[in-house]
């Protein structure tokens, strides 16, 4: 049977490896640890790079679509301050008012056409760029066709509703109509 004497000696030896690898560990957490830190670090400093390069890109195209650096940047900054307060990134709505601008649309109603966009999509759950194509085609061949009252259903915008609203037409006749 082992005495006090020996469960002291043992006990101090057990305690002292585990103080002993607890201390190993504490180290390998701050090696791992500097490890994370450098590598968000990293991450951060590419992430930066890659907004600094879609900015520029952003630039570029708008400035292509409207004939001007100044309409470019006027542009953009109503873009950023749009995507301050709505659901959709940034991206996605500079890539819809490109898709309207390459539909035609004056420069001046494009904030106007994302913003209700905008609104139809958080209340739908509908992607904004889709809206944006769709309305682009209805207003270039200057007609609602059948095809594209589909997509605005299948996207759950209630668009039959509110054409009948305005109209005076019903739903059904208004979806004759859009297929004739």
């Amino acid at each position: 049977m082992a005495s006090l004497g020996d469960l002291v000696v043992n006990l101090k030896a057990n305690s002292s490896q585990f103080i002993s690898a607890m201390k190993n560990a504490e180290g390998g957490l701050s090696n791992f640890s500097q490890m994370v830190i450098g590598l968000a670090t990293g991450a951060a400093g590419a992430g930066m790079l890659k907004l600094a390069a879609d900015a520029e890109t952003l630039g570029v195209q708008f400035k292509v679509l409207l004939g001007s650096a100044s309409g470019a940047k006027k542009m953009i900054a109503e873009i950023d301050q749009f995507a301050a307060t709505t659901p959709f990134a940034k991206m996605d709505i500079a890539a819809a008012g490109q898709t309207l601008l390459a539909f035609k649309f004056n420069a001046d109603d494009v904030l106007p056409t994302l913003k209700s966009m905008g609104n139809i999509g958080a209340a739908t759950g509908a992607q904004i760029g889709d809206l944006a194509t769709i309305l682009g085609r209805a207003m270039a061949t200057g007609k609602v066709q059948g095809e594209a009252l589909n997509q605005l259903i299948e996207r759950r915008v209630p668009i039959l509703d509110e054409l009948a609203n305005v109209t005076g037409f019903a739903s059904s006749e208004i979806f004759k109509m859009a297929s004739a």
